[in-house]
């Protein structure tokens, strides 16, 4: 995911690609996206984790890759469909809100989680 980060920066760096994402802001979106939920709040997990505040399941990491790997997928695929004019699929904003609501859902199933596992310990 790093790694992908900073291809993405180096990219930027030169003045086609820099005046692409200029132009297509749906590159800028899913760049962010991309740092923020696919390295940023991974390795925050992964803190908390090791602090032993949250319960990490295998249910919660499916789910939120799931919704993390669609999302990015739909967010660059229509940031390339307008750099090279294809068109959008229809019902696409609908595609993404679902999608993106697997991101949420598997913050709940971690909170839940948590909560129901440091209830249990205290009793």
């Amino acid at each position: 995911m790093f790694l992908g980060k900073l291809v993405m920066q180096l990219l930027t760096a030169t003045p086609y690609f820099a005046d692409l994402a200029f132009r297509i802001p749906d590159f800028v979106i899913g760049y962010l996206h991309w740092t923020f939920l696919g390295i940023i709040s991974p390795f925050l997990f992964a803190f908390l984790s090791h602090l032993n505040l949250i319960k990490i399941s295998k249910t919660f990491v499916y789910i939120y890759l799931c919704g993390f790997v669609l999302s990015e997928m739909l967010i660059f695929y229509k940031a390339i469909s307008i750099w090279l004019s294809l068109s959008i699929l229809n019902g696409y904003l609908q595609l993404l809100a679902t999608v993106s609501c697997l991101l949420p859902t598997a913050i709940f199933l971690l909170w839940l989680q948590t909560f129901l596992s440091q209830k249990n310990r205290a009793n």
